[in-house]
Order: C-alpha cells, then sequence, then structure tokens
C-alpha cells in the first residue's frame, strides 16, 4: 500500500474494507503492519490524534498491530490505558471503547503487556460508568479465559459479583459470559427471572448487549 495513514484518514477507502474478500482484509492488515513495524512514530501519531469510537479506523490499527505483540504489546496496553482514561469524560464510554474489541486476547495471555491490560480492566470492574463496567466485563472474559482460570482466580470472584451489580444488563452479561465459558469452575451461577425476561424481550429493554 503507498501510504497507509492516507487510507486510514479516508472515510471513503474505510467503507470499502468491508467489501474485501477475507484474503484481501488480511492482505490490508499486514500492510498496515509492515507500515507501522517501519513508521513506528508515525503510526502512534496517527492512533493519539484519531478520536476512539465505534467503526473508527482504530479498528483496523489495533487488528493489525494484534498480529505481532511480541513487537507492538506495550503499546497496545498504553492504548488500553489511554482509551479507557478517555472514556471516563466521554459522552458515550461504551461506544468510546468499542474499538479496543478486537482479537488482542489470541495472543500469548501470560504476556507481560497482557497481565497489565488484565490488571488495568479488572481495576475497572467497580467503575461508577455503567457502559464502562460494561465493556471491561466483556473484555475480561476473554482475557481470563482458555487456561488462565486459576491464575486470575480473584478476578473471575469479582467478575461473578457482577450478577449482584445495579445495572441488569452487566447482571446478565456477566451470567451469560461466566455460564458460557464455565467460569468460576464450581460457582452455582443464578439469575433473577426479570433480569431473564428483560433480555428476552429486546424490543421492550434494549439488547443487553449494548449500554445506550
Amino acid at each position: 500500500m503507498k501510504n497507509v495513514i492516507d487510507f486510514l484518514e479516508s472515510d471513503k477507502e474505510q467503507d470499502k474494507y468491508l467489501d474485501l474478500s477475507k484474503a484481501e482484509q488480511e492482505k490490508l492488515l499486514d500492510d498496515i503492519l509492515l507500515f507501522a513495524n517501519s513508521n513506528k512514530t508515525e503510526l502512534i501519531n496517527f492512533c493519539h490524534r484519531t478520536e476512539p469510537g465505534q467503526f473508527c479506523t482504530l479498528e483496523l490499527v489495533y487488528e493489525a498491530l494484534a498480529k505481532d505483540t511480541e513487537t507492538w504489546g506495550d503499546f497496545i496496553y498504553d492504548e488500553f490505558k489511554r482509551i479507557i482514561e478517555g472514556a471516563k469524560t466521554s459522552a458515550d464510554p461504551f461506544l468510546y471503547t468499542s474499538c479496543l474489541d478486537v482479537g488482542f486476547c489470541f495472543g500469548n495471555k501470560n504476556a507481560p503487556y497482557a497481565q497489565r491490560i488484565i490488571s488495568l480492566l479488572a481495576g475497572e470492574l467497580d467503575s461508577p460508568l455503567d457502559g464502562l463496567r460494561h465493556r471491561v466485563l466483556w473484555f475480561l472474559s476473554d482475557w481470563v479465559a482458555e487456561g488462565n482460570e486459576l491464575k486470575h482466580a480473584s478476578i473471575i470472584e469479582k467478575m461473578a459479583d457482577k450478577i449482584r451489580d445495579p445495572n441488569w444488563k452487566i447482571r446478565y452479561l456477566a451470567y451469560i459470559l461466566l455460564k458460557e465459558r464455565q467460569l468460576p469452575s464450581g460457582y452455582k451461577l443464578k439469575l433473577g427471572f426479570w433480569d431473564m425476561f428483560r433480555a428476552k424481550s429486546t424490543i421492550l429493554f434494549s439488547s443487553p448487549f449494548e449500554i445506550p
């Protein structure tokens, strides 16, 4: 790709991404990573000046960097920290943090940067912001699963406590995520009738997987 930054800053070009085949999308992500590895400062500056949110180009950049967490792990942690801090003063913390919902956790979950991300997310489970609590619960369910359960037993217990969260959507999300991943082992997860009813009646109550 001739100029990755021009592509990332062009709304018209970004719209074409979803129309690409899977192979073409992977090629694009490889091009972005190649550019990033050769132009680290320029790529970082682009990220810092790009407003986080739903469907923003940061998602493409993060998808690309997730292919090489050995090189970009520390920066990925820095971005988690930057965006979560920004979410605390944003108008919509749920949408603001949506760009972090990419495949970071498919790499080495025991790498130092990954452990720092897990600790960062766990620290926000008691955030006063519903949208932020919802997001970090969603993110953590991937990071602490698949072999990391015993290592992060205390965090999983804290996630299980969200079944008593004041917001019914967070209660439902905690129940579903922990049940699907069979976390924590041996826990008897229970959810109230009305929470189950609201989750199934999305026309009346909206989706439990979104915080407006």
